[in-house]
C-alpha cells in the first residue's frame, strides 16, 4: 500500500524547499519497474496545480526520474544528472480533491535503454512513467532521460564552467508578466533584444535556483518555450497538453541563449541557440483553453 503522509526525503529528488517535494512514497515493482505515490499541492507561489500545467508535470516528471535513478539504481547523491530529453502528454484535469486536501495520485516508472559503465553501475536511461488517479484513469504520461555522471567526470567534462553561476542582474526589460501568464517579474524567463526572446532566468528564483547549478536547467528551457509560445501567438493563456525536448548541450549562462517558436496551427517547434550551437529542440502540442475535468 503507497503512503501519502511525507514526502520523499528532498535530498532525493535535489530540492532544497521540502515543500517542492512532490513523491510521497517509492516502492519497486519488477526489476526495472517501480510505483509511487505523489501529491500535488493544493496552491502553490510557481506551479499551476489547479490546472494542472505543463511546469508542474515537467517537475513531477524531472523529480520521479531523479528518484528513480537515486532509489532504484543507487546513484550516489554527490552524482551529477544531466537530462537528455523530458517529454509529456497531459491527458486530463484529475478529479478535485477533497476539501483542504491536496490531489493524491499514483505514477509507474520503468526503466528502459539502460546502459551500465563497464564495471556496472547506473550511466544512463529513459524513464517512462505514467501518472493517474488511484481510481485508475490516467491524468499524464511521459518520459524523462537521465545522464549520471561521477564527480570528477563531471570537472573534468565543465572544465572552467564547473562552479560557475550567473549575476544576479538581469540582461535588460523583461517581457511583461501579463504577456506570458505571470503574476511576478521574477517568474519571467524571456526578455526582448534585437528582435529576439533571449533566455534570463533570475537566479533567485525558488524554483530553478532551489540548488545552485553552473548552467542552466532543463526545466527552465520549457518554462521559456510556453513562454514563448504565448508570446509569439499573444495569448497568455497557451498551454502545452504535449511536449518533446531534445537537449543536445548544456545551456551555459554566457553568452546568451535565444529561443525561437515557430506556430503552425496546434503545434509548435522551438529551438534554443547559443553562439552559432543548437543546444534544444522541442515540439509542442498547444490548446488554448482549460482542459476539461474528467468525469
Amino acid at each position: 500500500m503507497l503512503s501519502f503522509d511525507q514526502a520523499v526525503p528532498r535530498r532525493l529528488v535535489h530540492r532544497r524547499s521540502t515543500s517542492d517535494v512532490l513523491p510521497t512514497d517509492f516502492v519497486r515493482w519488477g526489476e526495472h519497474e517501480y510505483i509511487a505515490a505523489l501529491q500535488w499541492p493544493r496552491r502553490h507561489g510557481y506551479f499551476e496545480p489547479e490546472l494542472p500545467g505543463s511546469a508542474l508535470v515537467t517537475e513531477t516528471m524531472r523529480q520521479l526520474t531523479i528518484l528513480a535513478c537515486h532509489e532504484g539504481y543507487d546513484v550516489p547523491l554527490d552524482h551529477r544528472f544531466l537530462m537528455t530529453g523530458l517529454g509529456f502528454a497531459l491527458l486530463r484535469r484529475p478529479l478535485p480533491a477533497r476539501a483542504g486536501s491536496a490531489a493524491e495520485l499514483h505514477a509507474t516508472v520503468r526503466a528502459t535503454r539502460l546502459v551500465r559503465t563497464p564495471g556496472g553501475a547506473f550511466r544512463s536511461a529513459r524513464f517512462e512513467i505514467s501518472i493517474a488517479e488511484p481510481t485508475g484513469g490516467t491524468v499524464a504520461s511521459g518520459h524523462g532521460d537521465a545522464r549520471v555522471v561521477a564527480p570528477a567526470a563531471y570537472a573534468r567534462l565543465r572544465g572552467e564552467r564547473a562552479g560557475t553561476a550567473p549575476s544576479l542582474r538581469r540582461r535588460g526589460p523583461l517581457v511583461p508578466p501579463a504577456a506570458v501568464g505571470r503574476l511576478v517579474e521574477q517568474d519571467v524567463l524571456l526578455v526582448r533584444s534585437d528582435g529576439a526572446l533571449v533566455l534570463d532566468v533570475d537566479r533567485r528564483h525558488p524554483v530553478f535556483s532551489d540548488h545552485l547549478l553552473d548552467h542552466t536547467p532543463g526545466a527552465a528551457l520549457i518554462e521559456a518555450c510556453r513562454q514563448a509560445a504565448r508570446v509569439e501567438t499573444a495569448d497568455p493563456q497557451l498551454e502545452f497538453t504535449g511536449f518533446e525536448g531534445d537537449f543536445r548541450r548544456i545551456v551555459e549562462f554566457d553568452p546568451p541563449a535565444t529561443i525561437r517558436a515557430t506556430i503552425r496551427g496546434e503545434r509548435a517547434d522551438f529551438e534554443v541557440r547559443q553562439g552559432r550551437r543548437i543546444a534544444m529542440r522541442g515540439e509542442a502540442t498547444l490548446a488554448s483553453a482549460r482542459l476539461p475535468a474528467s468525469r
